[in-house]
């Protein structure tokens, strides 16, 4: 979940979880989340709203 409150946006992330980079790209940031686990996340935000646009999850394949 995503949220502007005045001029912070707020990422709810995982507890325990790690960030990696984020990118910025045509008005959205992408954010590497790295949860606990082997689990890696990416979430894409639209800057303009701080809405969540969506999430990749990548997951090793012998978990898949």
């Amino acid at each position: 979940m995503s949220k502007w409150t005045s001029e912070t946006l707020r990422v709810v992330v995982p507890d325990g979880a790690e960030l990696g980079p984020a990118q910025f790209h045509d008005g959205k940031m992408i954010l590497q989340v790295n949860d606990k686990g082997e689990t890696v996340r990416l979430i894409v935000i639209d800057l303009a709203t701080g809405e969540p646009l969506g999430n990749v999850a990548m997951i090793p394949e012998s978990k898949a």
